[in-house]
């Protein structure tokens, strides 16, 4: 088969009769046009498709864009193939997305055969992962994006292969998302997590981290190292962090999307924990306190306290196996504040019916929707709710001492990005380093 070159271009557009024609270029069904020129990538051959992930991902970098393939193959098509594919015990929709972030995007085109393909449209990468075949795709028919979307999800809920020659991505590069980002590529991570990552790569739209497990930063460390003000086992959150936001009010929502590995996902002797923590503040910063979210294996002690390397740690009783949502509680009262991780299988979402662990079973795919809602209750005091994935998993105040007379606006101080590392033995010799991806933070309409 005759392979084609992978085309990005821009041009003007005249509208004529709600017809786009490229000048000097080629013409385009109906798509909307938001002002200024209009670009388009073309993905329309297997050149430059890499393997990432131990082979069950595939992406492709059109000049810093990157675009994602679950169950893809290079065979039947110009640019490929999508189907259901069987990972495991698991079974992936095809799927073809932006990891990048795409500014201005007006119109998507596919043109394939050989079965059929539906899309969505999101705001953050993976908020809707339903894949309810609610809209379908017509081969060389340009869909029109919703004005504010950022995202494209093209997928194929067949283990017959679907035939995929172009995709046509047609945006206008006006800036409209990065503006809305609270940090992006530009900006500065500030510091390390607890410990510092192997590496931290800021892309359009997303920052890549890769863990540093050592001796000294694992779950398993044990002893404290010179020095140090805790255990060694305290700085298994590994990763990095954007510092101060402007100020953002006292009703927001922050959200952003985290992406893990489908190999660690589908290994069940495999752990990894991702985490989002803002922590925020007002005024003159002396009050500054982190809200939380904990996916994925425990972060402690992944073996739960039934196999636990530590038995007698007393911290193993708060860990339990497998993967799951958790949120560490004041399970007592004001009175005699008890914090701890509570059980996933027997605490309940806030307004739901299923359990933490349920809760992260709905979606077996490892992407996370994270989002953080502060707001002041009935006494001025700021709350922060936190969701994932859709499910309401924590809620608690954020500060100890606000000024809930002249409610002062709330901003970030410091939003650290956590990629916990692991060990293998109680002598602390640390696992593999793994990745994950975090989508810069951006306020949810």
């Amino acid at each position: 088969m005759q392979k084609k070159h992978i085309i990005l271009f821009s041009a003007m557009t005249i509208s004529v009769a709600g017809t786009g024609i490229l000048i000097g270029a080629q013409t385009y069904a109906s798509q909307i046009v938001r002002g200024g020129a209009v670009s388009h990538i073309v993905l329309n051959s297997s050149d430059g498709v890499v393997e990432k992930d131990e082979g069950y991902l595939h992406q492709i970098d059109v000049k810093g864009n990157k675009i994602d393939m679950i169950g893809y193959s290079d065979k039947g098509g110009d640019f490929g193939s999508i189907k259901k594919a069987t990972y495991g015990t698991y079974k992936f929709n095809g799927i073809v997305y932006n990891r990048s972030v795409i500014n201005g995007f007006s119109s998507l085109t596919v043109t394939f055969d050989g079965g059929d393909l539906y899309y969505v449209f999101t705001d953050f990468l993976m908020e809707d992962m339903n894949f309810d075949g609610a809209n379908p795709l017509v081969s060389g028919e340009a869909v029109n994006v919703p004005d504010g979307e950022a995202y494209f999800l093209i997928y194929n809920t067949s283990e017959t292969p679907v035939n995929i020659d172009s995709i046509d991505i047609a945006y206008s590069c006006d800036g409209s998302i990065d503006t809305q980002m609270l940090f992006n590529q530009n900006s500065s991570l500030s510091g390390g997590a607890r410990s510092y990552a192997k590496r931290a790569d800021r892309e359009l739209g997303y920052v890549e981290l890769e863990n540093n497990p050592t001796k000294s930063t694992n779950n398993y460390s044990p002893g404290k190292t010179g020095g140090h003000a805790n255990k060694d086992s305290w700085y298994r959150f590994n990763g990095r962090y954007f510092g101060e936001s402007k100020d953002l009010g006292t009703d927001f929502t922050l959200g952003m999307t985290v992406i893990g590995n489908i190999s660690q996902v589908i290994d069940p002797n495999k752990y990894f924990h991702y985490n989002v923590w803002p922590q925020f503040t007002y005024g003159d910063d002396n009050d500054a306190q982190w809200m939380q979210s904990y996916i994925g294996n425990d972060n402690y002690e992944p073996l739960g306290k039934d196999h636990a390397l530590r038995p007698d740690d007393p911290y193993v009783l708060q860990s339990y196996p497998g993967r799951f949502f958790t949120d560490y509680r004041n399970v007592g009262d004001d009175k005699n504040p008890i914090w701890q991780f509570v059980d996933p299988d027997v605490a309940i979402v806030y307004n739901g019916t299923k359990t933490l662990r349920e809760a992260y079973e709905t979606y077996p795919l490892p992407y996370w929707f994270v989002k953080f809602h502060v707001y002041l209750d009935k006494d001025n005091d700021p709350k922060c709710d936190v969701f994932i994935n859709g499910f309401h998993v924590g809620s608690d105040w954020v500060f100890e001492h606000y000024d809930t007379v002249n409610t002062p606006s709330i901003r970030i101080r410091t939003l650290p990005m956590h990629v916990v590392n692991y060990g293998v033995d109680v002598e602390g010799n640390p696992a593999d380093s793994y990745v994950g991806s975090f989508t810069y933070p951006r306020l949810v309409d």
